[in-house]
C-alpha cells in the first residue's frame, strides 16, 4: 500500500491515514464481512492481495476524480471572481464619466427647457 499511495501527492500524515485506513478496511472486510457473508448467503468470498491492490486503485481513481472536480470548482470560482473584479472597475469608470458628464447634462436640460419656452 505504500507504494502505491507513495505516488500520489499527499500530506505526511494523510499518508500515514490513508494506509492504515486502506489495510483496516481489508483485514475488516476478510476477517468479519466475508464471514457474514458466508453465514447469510452461504457463498464464499476470497479476499486476496489483488482485492487489497484493487482496493488501492479505486481509491487512487475516486481520489483523482475528487481532486479534477476540486480544480474545476476552484477554477470557476477563480474566473468568477476576476469577473466580479473586471465588473467592479467598469462601474468605477462609469461612474467617473457620468460624474464628468453631469455638467453637460444640466446645460442640456436648462437648454431644452429654454427651447421648450420659445416652442
Amino acid at each position: 500500500a505504500k507504494a502505491q499511495i507513495a505516488s500520489l501527492d499527499m500530506a505526511p500524515e494523510v499518508y500515514t491515514a490513508t494506509v492504515q485506513l486502506c489495510n483496516t478496511m481489508h483485514v475488516h472486510v476478510r476477517e468479519d464481512s466475508s464471514k457474514r457473508f458466508f453465514q447469510e448467503l452461504r457463498r464464499t468470498v476470497y479476499i486476496t492481495p489483488t482485492s487489497y491492490l484493487v482496493l488501492i486503485s479505486s481509491f487512487k481513481m475516486v481520489l483523482g476524480q475528487q481532486r479534477g472536480l476540486v480544480a474545476a470548482l476552484q477554477n470557476r470560482y477563480r474566473v468568477g471572481l476576476q469577473k466580479l473584479l473586471q465588473t467592479n472597475q467598469e462601474v468605477t469608470g462609469m461612474q467617473e464619466e457620468l460624474e464628468a458628464l453631469q455638467p453637460r447634462l444640466v446645460q442640456s436640460t436648462k437648454e431644452t427647457e429654454d427651447l421648450m419656452k420659445v416652442i
